[in-house]
């Protein structure tokens, strides 16, 4: 089988923006997050969570628990 050769061999991959880091406010506490290669990552009050995360919802699902509990263990 022979290709045209006109024709890449393969199809070329599509330009892709990089996503920047976002910074949120939830309360009174700092969240970021952000994607790195594949895994998005969660920082509250410049602490990294110790997981990674499939989705962007998901971190940032977390990191608002994480600003949550925060606020509770400070309230005790």
């Amino acid at each position: 089988m022979t290709r045209h050769p006109g024709r890449p061999s393969k199809p070329a991959g599509r330009a892709t923006k990089p996503i920047p880091m976002t910074l949120f406010m939830v309360g009174c506490h700092e969240v970021r997050i952000w994607i790195d290669g594949d895994r998005w990552t969660v920082a509250v009050d410049g602490l990294l969570l110790p997981r990674w995360f499939p989705t962007q919802a998901e971190a940032w699902t977390a990191a608002v628990g994480e600003a949550d509990r925060a606020d509770r263990s400070g309230a005790s």
